[in-house]
C-alpha cells in the first residue's frame, strides 16, 4: 500500500513538473514575441498608423496597423496611392488618392475612403500629407503593439509568474508539513 502511494505521488510530481515546464515555455514564447516583433517593425524605418474608423474597409478594417513611409522631397503621389494626411486638429485621415488635380500650378489631391460612396469634400494639399501607406502589418504583429503598454505587460508577464510562484509556494508548504500537494 505504501508503494502505491509513492508511485501515485511520483506521477503527480511528474505531471506538476511537466505543467510548470509547459507554462514556462509558453511564457518565454510570449516574452520573445513581445520583444522581437517591435524590433522587426522599427527596422523597416516606417511609422505605424492604426485604422480607427471603417472608411477604408474592407481593404484595411478597423484595428489594422499600417506601415507609413514619410514622403521625401520630390516624391510624387499617384491615383490609387493610400495616404495619411492631416486635416488640422484631430486624428490624421487615411484615404486613397482618387484624383490628382493641378489648380493654377498648385497640386491638390482628391481623396476617398474605400468604403465611402463619394470623395472627400475638402481637397488635400501635398503639405498636409504625412506619408504614403506601404502596407498592413500581419495580424500576428498587432498583439505585440498592444504589449507595449505597462499594464498589458504586467498582465501578460506578471500574472503567469504570480501563478507559478503561488503554485510553488503552496507545494513547498504542503511538503514541509508532510502533506502531498
Amino acid at each position: 500500500m505504501t508503494q502505491l502511494t509513492a508511485q501515485s505521488g511520483s506521477a503527480a510530481a511528474q505531471w506538476r513538473r511537466r505543467g510548470l515546464a509547459l507554462g514556462f515555455i509558453m511564457w518565454l514564447a510570449v516574452a520573445v514575441y513581445a520583444a522581437c516583433a517591435p524590433v522587426f517593425v522599427h527596422a523597416s524605418d516606417a511609422t505605424l498608423v492604426r485604422i480607427v474608423s471603417g472608411s477604408m474597409s474592407p481593404t484595411y478594417p478597423v484595428g489594422s496597423v499600417l506601415l507609413l513611409d514619410r514622403l521625401g522631397a520630390g516624391q510624387h503621389l499617384h491615383v490609387r496611392d493610400v495616404i495619411t494626411f492631416s486635416r488640422g486638429r484631430g486624428l490624421p485621415v487615411t484615404h486613397r488618392v482618387v484624383e490628382v488635380l493641378n489648380l493654377n500650378g498648385t497640386t491638390a489631391l482628391r481623396t476617398q475612403g474605400d468604403a465611402n460612396r463619394t470623395a472627400d469634400e475638402q481637397l488635400t494639399l501635398p503639405g498636409a500629407v504625412i506619408g504614403k501607406i506601404r502596407g498592413a502589418l500581419p495580424t500576428w504583429l498587432n498583439g505585440s503593439l498592444w504589449l507595449q503598454g505597462r499594464v498589458q505587460r504586467v498582465l501578460v508577464f506578471g500574472l503567469p509568474l504570480l501563478v507559478v510562484v503561488h503554485a510553488e509556494t503552496r507545494h513547498l508548504l504542503y511538503r514541509r508539513r508532510g502533506l502531498r500537494a
